[in-house]
């Protein structure tokens, strides 16, 4: 995605779905944005016709690496701080083009730890008119 690559420099990498059945995790390119989509719904008032309102859901997932306290995972928690909030700032309210609704940040799941590696999920949907 070219707003994260863009407006997150930090990154080392951002990922698509494609990409990471690819990519062993010890050799993933860190701090990294992992790009997910996670299904989609009828919005409220769906109607039976040719157009009818769509939500996707869209998961991004920061994925740091920090040796410092891996037991606690402070370290990894202590260098995404700064990345999630510049992953929030370049999301929400982005609206991909005339078509889409912006971008809503919405409920996620928990982050995930796995050794000094940890996960942080950030939800966002996304709105338009479709058939």
């Amino acid at each position: 995605m070219a707003r994260v690559k863009d407006q997150v420099p930090e990154l080392r990498q951002v990922y698509t779905v494609g990409q990471l059945a690819q990519v062993d995790e010890a050799s993933q390119a860190v701090p990294a944005a992992h790009v997910i989509y996670d299904g989609e719904r009828f919005g409220a008032g769906a109607g039976q016709g040719a157009a009818q309102k769509v939500v996707q859901d869209w998961l991004v997932v920061l994925a740091v690496d920090s040796a410092v306290d891996a037991l606690t995972g402070s370290g990894a928690r202590a260098s995404a701080g700064t990345l999630i909030g510049k992953l929030i700032t370049a999301l929400a309210g982005y609206q991909l083009s005339a078509d889409f609704r912006p971008c809503k940040r919405v409920q996620a799941p928990k982050p995930a730890y796995n050794g000094s590696f940890a996960y942080f999920p950030l939800a966002f949907e996304v709105g338009f008119v479709g058939g």
